[in-house]
This record gives structure tokens, C-alpha cells and sequence, in this order.
């Protein structure tokens, strides 16, 4: 799911800017100096080179697979790196809270060492807050967004969940 919210859409804002900056610089530069015209050409295409390196970042999305008792929740930037943030044991879930609305204001004061947010946004419909032990017993906590069949597979794996 691709998230929208204000750091992504300030960072494409951003990116834009540096964009045009670059070229801009370049042609000025170009126009004192007369000996690098013809090295000008290549400004679009440095440019192409510049937005394909770097408009990934730009562009956040969250992947989230269940497979053999455990919950993978990847960073994905433009559908091309992609980077494990979450790995959640099922049997280790103790709770499973949906956050509708009004119930999200209080959950975002969640006592737990590590608080991983992989969700659109904080309004998001489908968002999920998964609260369990990590392997060194310590409480963690996990936003993302859930189906109906995603809860029935946490429950398959971990029937004494809380929902």
C-alpha cells in the first residue's frame, strides 16, 4: 500500500526543487561559460539519471507477509529496495487491537520498547495495533493494516489472541 502523508508528499516537494535547481545551475553556468554550449546537451539526460537514482525515496510503501507463523513487514521505496522492519512471531502476539476512529488517540501512547508504525496513515480504515514479546521478553508493538482474513490467519496460528 502506498502511504500518503505529509513527510512523502514534503519529500517529493523537495526533490522537485533539487531537480530544478540542477538544472537551472547548469544551464547559468553553461550561458557564462561559453566554452562547455555543447556540453549542455547532456543536462537532460544527467538529469533523467538524477530523478531515476533518486525519486524512489520519494515513493513509500509497506509489504506485509504471512508465512509459516510469522508476520514480515518490509519498507519498500519505489517497488525496488526493499528492507525487513518487522518480523513478528504469531504465537508470540499477546494482543490484537483494531483502531476505529477515536480509539486511535489513545493508542498512541502504547507502553512498549520498540513501536514499529507500518501503516498509510494514522487514519487509515483497516489499521491494526499488534502488541507482543519479543525473543528477549521484551513488550513491542506493531501498526499496520489488516483484512479480515489476515486476523484469521493470526488467529489460526495464536487462538488465545484478543481482538
Amino acid at each position: 500500500m502506498e502511504v500518503k502523508n505529509s513527510k512523502i508528499k514534503l519529500r517529493k516537494i523537495l526533490l522537485i526543487l533539487a531537480y530544478a535547481v540542477y538544472v537551472i545551475v547548469h544551464f547559468a553556468i553553461g550561458s557564462i561559460v561559453k566554452l562547455i554550449i555543447p556540453l549542455l546537451a547532456l543536462v537532460p539526460v544527467t538529469t533523467w539519471i538524477l530523478v531515476w537514482l533518486t525519486w524512489r525515496y520519494a515513493q513509500l510503501s509497506y509489504e506485509y507477509s504471512f508465512y509459516q507463523g510469522a508476520i514480515t513487514v518490509n519498507r519498500c521505496f519505489g517497488s525496488r529496495t526493499k528492507k525487513a522492519i518487522a518480523n513478528v512471531k504469531i504465537k508470540n502476539i499477546t494482543e490484537v487491537i483494531r483502531c476505529n476512529g477515536n480509539e486511535s488517540e489513545k493508542l498512541r501512547d502504547v507502553d512498549a520498547r520498540n513501536v514499529v508504525f507500518a501503516a498509510s496513515s494514522n487514519d487509515a480504515l483497516d489499521l491494526t495495533l499488534v502488541l507482543y514479546t519479543s525473543d528477549t521478553n521484551e513488550k513491542m508493538a506493531l501498526y499496520f493494516e489488516t483484512n479480515e482474513k489476515a486476523i484469521k490467519i493470526m488467529k489460526y496460528y495464536n487462538s488465545n489472541l484478543t481482538i
